[in-house]
């Protein structure tokens, strides 16, 4: 049979396939867009039937399976080849969607947040879908499963359309649904421009236990964050040197950089005090309030100017942020800015960051790195607890801002908790990357990703629970810590648009879905037709050179 009798019979059998599928007797399979997870929940879902997936090589996307079913959860297999064309090795990972007790903030005002309000229902069974955990057959179905599956497609896919397939299983039976993958002719960069940093899950035995340990930095590599803060090495002084015993430290560094991928954490040694009256012990000297030692002093900026030494020589002095104070009150801003300027004296390349603290006259000009919360930025956002600093004062916020900017300061986000409380929409959660971008902001921190002394909420400003942990001391993803995996892929698209056609073009498929922190689309479809258009634009096929006769 020739070539092209064997395409249209292949192509014959596969609409009469697709034409049959999506279907089945007991029960519908439908199709979703990921950033329907929360819709879906509501039984607001749409795609019924076939999907279409786009993804560039060795990028990942997620979508949904909902089963309307009863009993038995069923289960999800993929073939190992698919029909036409073959692709090598597309791996997929399915989870089984489940709801999170959470408790319900008191003031009912805050239970109905900004743009998204949970169903009544939801909110009585002290229940929100949220947790992603692997599907074992035991949890009770109630008419409707969901299942998030993350695809995975090679670096070396060929691009071009596939055709695939998912098979439920359900008491001896299998029903057949399909969908289509849009492989780009482009590839996903190996490792993230974007800098999301963020701590370790607290209040678990993680940080102690080192094989629990390398399974928590291999969950956030793959959704492109970093294990912000790394253990300090040993340092000591003699005639006025740090002497520093850097191969541990080195060997972490190697495994999380150059291994994991990872690009942002805190510069070693330079974190010495916190606000609100937290005291950190460091080896420095003596160090009391408002009253710092010339022994402190003097070994404080030798070992900053160590460190900085010693990775700038082994090229990671860009991949650190260079933290030294969290949250200080006004009447710390004096010893801010000496530590501020024992930094910049020992290292002049460092840029002096602090947490927290929006940007002032009193600290300007010694804080040369603001990492400061969203809600500094705009009058009309509130924190968890309703409050805003005020036009005014946002105004002159942001103005002394361009100008400490226009002279060389770096600007980051810290903590963007309001953008992930279980009650936030999916589609929320992705434009705060795209927000990121069009701000020109180039790095996010948050405090840590799992805080084991407090209980999920729905809406509460202190909702710092992006993960769950296991009694086997496992990081349980969440329908939000995908999305924030998604929305850093966004971001490194409109990077490849900007390289590709300017920055010009970027920043108007950008703002298109984002005017403002507090003016993002929360509407999925166009999201996806944004990040779509820019995979077309993306994806023109290189001209193949002539051949010289």
């Amino acid at each position: 049979m020739c070539r092209a009798a064997s395409f249209l019979v292949i192509s014959m059998l596969l609409v009469t396939l697709m034409g049959n599928t999506g279907h089945c007797q007991e029960g519908n399979i439908t199709f979703a867009h990921s950033l329907y997870a929360h819709e879906v929940a509501e039984g607001k879902y749409s795609g019924r039937g076939t999907i279409k997936i786009c993804a560039a090589r060795g990028e990942k996307e997620s979508f949904l399976v909902i089963v309307a079913n009863k009993g038995k959860v069923p289960e999800l297999t993929f073939p190992n080849t698919m029909v036409f064309p073959p692709v090598p090795a597309v791996t997929f990972t399915s989870y089984l969607v489940s709801k999170t007790i959470c408790r319900i903030p008191k003031d009912p005002k805050l239970a109905r947040k900004r743009k998204f309000n949970p169903r009544r229902t939801e909110l009585a069974a002290r229940a929100f879908p949220d947790k992603l955990v692997m599907p074992k057959g035991t949890e009770r179905a109630d008419g409707r499963v969901i299942f998030w599956v993350t695809l995975e497609v090679p670096q070396d896919a060929e691009p071009g359309e596939y055709y695939m397939f998912v098979d439920v299983k359900k008491d001896e039976k299998t029903f057949t649904a399909n969908f289509t993958l849009k492989v780009w002719n482009f590839k996903m960069p190996s490792k993230t421009s974007f800098r999301m940093a963020a701590g370790i899950p607290r209040g678990t035995k993680i940080s102690g236990n080192e094989s629990a340990l390398r399974r928590c930095e291999n969950n956030f590599a793959a959704h492109h964050v970093s294990c912000r803060s790394v253990r300090d090495p040993k340092v000591t002084f003699k005639d006025g040197r740090a002497v520093v015993d850097w191969s541990e430290f080195d060997t972490r560094m190697r495994w999380l950089i150059d291994t994991q991928g990872m690009n942002w954490f805190q510069f070693p040694f330079a974190y010495v005090v916190g606000g609100h009256g937290k005291r950190y012990v460091q080896t420095f000297g003596k160090f009391g309030r408002g009253n710092i030692s010339e022994e402190f002093k003097d070994n404080y900026a030798a070992a900053v100017k160590e460190a900085a030494a010693h990775l700038k020589e082994k090229g990671w002095l860009d991949k650190f942020f260079v933290n030294f104070s969290d949250e200080p009150y006004e009447n710390q801003y004096e010893e801010t800015r000496t530590l501020a300027k024992l930094i910049s004296d020992a290292a002049p390349e460092l840029k002096p960051a602090c947490f927290g603290p929006f940007p002032n006259r009193e600290l300007a000009g010694s804080v040369k790195h603001w990492i400061t919360h969203i809600y500094h930025l705009d009058p009309r956002w509130k924190d968890g607890l309703g409050r805003s600093l005020g036009k005014e004062k946002i105004e002159g916020i942001r103005k002394l801002l361009g100008e400490e900017i226009k002279k060389g300061s770096l600007w980051s986000v810290y903590n963007p908790l309001e953008d992930y409380t279980l009650a936030s929409a999916p589609a929320e959660q992705r434009t705060l990357y795209w927000w990121c971008f069009k701000e020109k902001v180039h790095s996010m921190m948050q405090w840590t990703v799992h805080d084991g002394r407090r209980e999920p909420k729905l809406n509460h400003e202190w909702n710092s629970i992006w993960v769950y942990v296991d009694s086997d001391n496992n990081i349980v993803n969440t329908i939000r810590w995908e999305t924030t995996r998604e929305g850093i892929e966004d971001y490194e698209y409109l990077r490849l648009l900007e390289k590709k056609k300017g920055r010009e073009e970027a920043d108007k498929i950008c703002s298109e879905l984002v005017r403002s922190i507090t003016d993002r689309t929360l509407e999925p479809r166009k999201i996806i037709e944004a990040r779509r258009k820019i995979g077309e634009m993306l994806d023109e096929k290189k001209k193949e050179k002539e051949k010289k006769p």
